[in-house]
């Protein structure tokens, strides 16, 4: 098989999966899906979401860079869900960056309180993008008109 034939049908069959979970996770929205809470340890989950993330974003040349202020930091969350956002923090971070530059994962831990920042080294948003993306999560009366969500 041609290297280009290939590597159109593996972006394909990764954009499929990535759509099938994002329709996934619409219905479980939906449903209201109920919380399976279990031990967790948060940076081998974040490892993982990174791993995992493989599967449908090209990130060769993207660097993860963990900051952890504790080796390892155990908490009760839903594990499959927990990977969700993260995965889906980590791919707008790698298409923000063209693919290319450092994922910061900064976690710290502090009493009874685990405060997770995630950054990339990509352009950013200009005032205008920002105020954009930030109406979609307000109710309907708020938001700009226009806004995609409704």
């Amino acid at each position: 098989m041609l290297p280009f034939v290939k590597e159109t049908l593996d972006d394909i069959v990764g954009q499929s999966i990535r759509v099938k979970g994002i329709v996934g996770d619409l219905l479980e929205y939906a449903r209201g899906k109920e919380l399976r809470l279990s031990p967790v340890e948060l940076n081998e989950l974040i490892r993982n979401a990174y791993k995992l993330m493989k599967i449908t974003v090209n990130k060769d040349q993207v660097n993860l860079v963990l900051n952890s202020n504790e080796d390892m930091i155990h908490m009760q969350a839903d594990q499959e869900q927990m990977e969700r956002v993260f995965i889906n923090l980590f791919t707008n971070a790698v298409e923000a960056m063209d693919g290319k530059g450092d994922l910061i994962v900064t976690i710290s831990k502090e009493q009874d309180k685990i405060k997770v920042w995630v950054s990339d080294t990509g352009k950013g948003m200009t005032p205008e993008e920002m105020e954009r993306s930030l109406s979609l999560f307000l109710p309907p009366r708020t938001r700009a008109p226009g806004s995609a969500l409704r």
